[in-house]
């Protein structure tokens, strides 16, 4: 098997801290890296967003601690959560990352990975800025092999509180992506596996590794956690085919939310 595996919204905390007060979210992490370990045929991973809660040093010590352990490559990306300087300070051997402003990177692996930065400082929604754009755009048409794009925040709405903050540049996004042989869109911010089609392709949605959000098939004003199982994404290639699975952490009984 030759495949990407994705996590996304870890919200890792300092060593003895619950996220919101009561999401054990370093333990949580650690039985997604355990879960990775255990599986095979994986040649990279993608971490696609809220590395961490608050975007401290602190916080990123502890998450660098935790992902030292992988058996494979991985790549991060940061979120609406995350803070760059203390970012890259704490992963400075990570390179790709760069040394100021948006995170942009090509990954060649199983397919040719473009990874984006849509956060928008200051605010919970994304923006995909017009250097973002240019740079996909002078991107697309080196790449050999099928393409992923890579972000934190999703183009599609999740029907959540969320959309209250809908991603900037959508639009600009589409009408590029629609030209190029994109297999998949991979994202996280929702806290949900969600799958969607978008500009000709499919975006997949990761689930959180730690808490979900509520969806109960009515629309709603307030984000509310849910106790759901983690789960991670497999992005699998055969051939000329992408497929992408829904690999659960655990059982998620040790998650009680209120």
């Amino acid at each position: 098997m030759s495949a990407i595996a994705q996590i996304s919204d870890l919200h890792v905390v300092e060593r003895g801290a619950l996220a919101y007060g009561i999401v054990d979210t370093v333990a949580c992490a650690k039985a997604a890296i355990d879960r990775l370990n255990h599986l095979e045929g994986i040649d990279a991973l993608f971490v696609t967003g809220d590395l961490v809660q608050h975007g401290t040093v602190c916080e990123y010590a502890v998450l660098l601690s935790l992902l030292e352990t992988l058996t494979v490559p991985y790549y991060l990306l940061p979120g609406n959560h995350d803070r760059h300087d203390a970012l890259r300070e704490v992963f400075s051997g990570h390179k790709y990352l760069g040394t100021s402003g948006s995170v942009r990177y090509h990954v060649n692996t199983v397919v040719d990975v473009l990874a984006i930065d849509t956060v928008r400082d200051g605010f919970e929604g994304g923006h995909v800025t017009g250097e973002t754009l240019t740079w996909l755009a002078g991107q697309l048409p080196a790449c050999a092999q099928p393409v992923m794009i890579a972000m934190h925040h999703p183009p599609i709405p999740s029907g959540s509180a969320l959309d209250r903050e809908s991603l900037i540049g959508r639009e600009d996004l589409e009408r590029l992506v629609r030209g190029h042989d994109v297999r998949r869109i991979i994202a996280g911010h929702y806290h949900r596996a969600i799958t969607a089609a978008f500009a000709g392709t499919i975006v997949s949605v990761c689930p959180s590794t730690a808490h979900q959000l509520a969806w109960d098939g009515n629309a709603f004003d307030e984000l509310r956690f849910w106790s759901e199982p983690p789960a991670l994404l497999i992005h699998e290639r055969i051939g000329d085919e992408m497929l992408t699975h829904v690999v659960p952490i655990d059982s998620g009984e040790h998650l009680v939310l209120g």
